[in-house]
């Protein structure tokens, strides 16, 4: 087997450039890495023994591949790719496509498409012209979509925990955003369109987007009913064993309506949970009209310059219609959100944008120049950030107002903006049971000559300038014996994994437990959480934690929590 770290990591680099920890997972005796599809070679590691990973540092990323091939005595047996937002198309990119004429989602021509729409995701013009709609609950329109479990509960997103997104290639097909974004769930998942009544063919498409990765033989973890009408048309799917890892698959059902509706339904799952990715529902009847747009939250929009609604935002949509700027960071609120992408127009001095909520909702504005806002009333400051990569790298501000159903809307900047809406919800934040004390820098003894403190991104923190020659202690006390979690807040600079060696001491200065940690490199400008412990139980009473620094230059830390 072969796998490349970073498959649910697309926008770990904004930029082209030279690059670090490339990690990738193989039993196999040799690997080689490329920039491209079998083509760039960064050139082939040994395996160096069991527990040991194959890592490339300091090479030239220009392109948007990865492409990993595991050699056993010299023979090519496994493949492992990734594709990463933000860099440029590698020469050879489009061979991971399908040809069109062997194209799942290529349309019968004897057939007339009432409806397609793409599961869990946004709007999206395939390569035969045709146009599949965004996926819109039916609770905000009462006309068609989905329904999950969430609408079984009050104060609840209709779409919560329900959708996700693959970002691997898709095997057979072109239609890639069809299949990378996908509503997953139980029996509660389900759409529901009206139709005249009459005969019908129901298209529905999958892919396994989680089970089977690294030549993992998935046979049975994925095991579900499909139901049209609730009649059964098909039990114990198992898409793994259809057609692997990611591999685009059309089921096809006739069915007869005499009711004014079809229903799909996925009523029982023996292992894992029902997964779909469009549905297209067609007529051999040419009179029956084609539904061509969908109604969410934002209805009625007016701008000065060319706008249109977009769906379930996410990192690699494009910043504008017309510019290739794409978000490489998103505010954990705006994951899933109606928006508005506009085109860019260097002329315009002024950008107004009109709307009606279709209920109560979050309206966010986020722009690069907050003193370019003119219309700012109700909009309060949330501390957090979008970010572009690629051609351009922007920080843009994200400002948050909450909107009554049916209330109007008007935003006025003197730049470019990004205006987003969600369902307005008040869940309440998620907590640990277990009891956590904090220890921040005013706690902490410094040793060394090579760090500095500073304020960082919101926390203030020690930066190591040196790579080693450091120390950052706390004492702490615990209350009960057990062995107890230690949190290290940190931050990287660079692409560099990180060494520490961590020591615990009791009062009296024996030596508890000593270990090396390993500190993976994070997002920049982001603030990960490094989880180790005790390494075994310790009594109740006064300790010291010391960690040194052994390869850490651009490290920065803040806190520690002792759970």
């Amino acid at each position: 087997m072969v796998y490349i770290v970073s498959h649910t990591w697309p926008d770990r680099w904004t930029t082209a450039g030279i690059k670090n920890n490339i990690t990738v997972y193989s039993n196999c005796d040799e690997v080689e890495l490329f920039n491209d599809v079998n083509a760039t070679s960064f050139g082939k590691q040994k395996r160096n023994g069991i527990g040991t990973h194959f890592t490339w540092n300091n090479v030239n990323i220009q392109y948007n591949i990865l492409y990993a091939v595991g050699y056993v005595n010299g023979k090519a047996v496994a493949k492992d790719k990734i594709v990463l937002h933000h860099l440029p198309a590698a020469p050879h990119y489009k061979n991971l496509f399908a040809e069109k004429s062997n194209d799942v989602i290529a349309p019968d021509k004897n057939l007339n498409y009432i409806y397609r729409i793409n599961c869990g995701g946004n709007n999206y013009k395939d390569v035969f012209g045709n146009e599949w709609l965004a996926d819109v609950p039916f609770a905000y329109n009462k006309k068609f979509g989905s329904l999950s479990w969430a609408d079984d509960y009050t104060n609840v997103p209709a779409v919560f925990a329900s959708q996700a997104n693959n970002n691997d290639a898709v095997e057979a097909t072109t239609a890639w955003p069809l299949f990378q974004s996908f509503r997953y769930g139980l029996n509660k998942l389900q759409y529901n369109f009206p139709v005249a009544n009459g005969d019908y063919v129901v298209e529905l498409y999958f892919a396994e987007p989680w089970y089977g990765l690294a030549n993992i033989n998935a046979k049975g973890w994925r095991l579900f009913d499909i139901a049209i009408n609730d009649a059964v048309v098909e039990k114990n799917t198992d898409l793994f064993n259809e057609a692997g890892y990611n591999h685009a698959v059309k089921k096809s059902f006739k069915i007869h309506v005499s009711t004014g509706k079809i229903n799909i339904s996925f009523p029982n799952e023996k292992a894992g949970e029902a997964v779909v990715m469009a549905i297209a529902i067609a007529a051999e009847n040419k009179q029956l009209e084609t539904v061509t747009s969908v109604q969410g939250i934002i209805k009625n929009l007016s701008s000065n310059v060319p706008a249109s609604v977009q769906y379930w935002m996410n990192t690699g949509d494009m910043f504008f219609s017309n510019q290739p700027y794409s978000f490489s960071e998103l505010p954990p609120a705006l994951y899933g959100a109606e928006w508005i992408q506009s085109t860019f127009d260097s002329t315009q001095s002024l950008y107004k944008y009109n709307f009606t909520v279709s209920q109560k909702a979050d309206v966010y504005v986020a722009c690069e120049d907050t003193s370019a806002i003119i219309n700012t009333s109700g909009f309060g400051a949330t501390n957090s950030c979008m970010q572009t990569g690629g051609f351009s790298q922007k920080k843009l501000a994200v400002y948050k107002k909450r909107c009554n159903k049916d209330e109007e809307v008007f935003v006025q900047l003197k730049q470019p903006c990004i205006i987003a809406v969600n369902e307005a919800v008040d869940i309440a934040a998620s907590y640990d049971l277990r009891s956590s004390v904090s220890y921040n820098l005013n706690n902490a003894l410094i040793t060394g000559a090579g760090f500095t403190k500073d304020s960082m991104y919101n926390k203030y923190a020690v930066r190591f300038n040196n790579q080693s020659g450091d120390t950052v202690a706390w004492k702490i006390s615990v209350g009960v014996a057990g062995m107890y979690a230690i949190k290290l807040r940190y931050r990287t600079d660079d692409d560099e994994e990180k060494q520490l060696k961590m020591q615990i001491t009791d009062a009296e200065g024996n030596l508890i437990n000593e270990k090396p940690l390993k500190i993976p490199s994070y997002q920049k400008e982001k603030w990960g959480t490094y989880e180790t412990d005790t390494g075994s139980y310790i009594n109740a009473g006064n300790y010291n934690i010391v960690f040194q620094t052994i390869h850490a230059k651009n490290l920065s830390v803040s806190s520690i929590e002792i759970q």
